[in-house]
């Protein structure tokens, strides 16, 4: 349902962008490994966050490549496969989360704007509608008396 109903799928590309710019900043640090940043982002997240978290850790064992990992429905099957493309080694792994967390912002203000444009007609349209049903219904309230 996170997938395409909007306010879980705009919910859910917000999660996405900011895991990935989290995600990114971290390992470009150099500090924290992908584990360790996911227990880190663990333990101050949603529940529904929590649980694509634990997804992601469950997937790092045995893994032969981090963004297998990242294989989970928080992030679009296209987002998987770049970071899949790009980071053919582990060295080019944190390059590539970043690169695609911009991509993804990107795609992500688009989105929301697109979300906020058809909010907005939607409103002018019940705002008309509403307006339609009062007017006669006034006229005939007023030709009663």
């Amino acid at each position: 349902m996170d997938v395409y109903v909007p306010p879980y799928s705009v919910y859910r590309l917000y999660a996405s962008v900011v895991f990935l710019k989290s995600v990114a900043t971290l390992l470009d640090s150099k500090s924290m490994n992908l584990k360790q940043i996911l227990a880190e982002i663990h333990s101050s997240a949603t529940p529904w966050y929590q649980y694509y978290l634990k997804e992601i850790t469950q997937g790092l064992v045995g893994a032969t490549a981090e963004y297998i990992a990242l294989d989970v429905p928080l992030l679009r099957k296209k987002d998987v496969r770049y970071i899949k493309y790009v980071s053919d080694d582990s060295s080019r792994f944190a390059e590539s989360v970043n690169v695609l967390s911009d991509r993804i912002l990107e795609d992500a203000i688009a989105s929301f704007q697109a979300y906020g444009k058809v909010a907005g007609a939607a409103g002018l349209f019940l705002v008309a509608a509403c307006i339609a049903y009062v007017i006669p219904v006034g006229n005939e309230l007023n030709s009663g008396f």
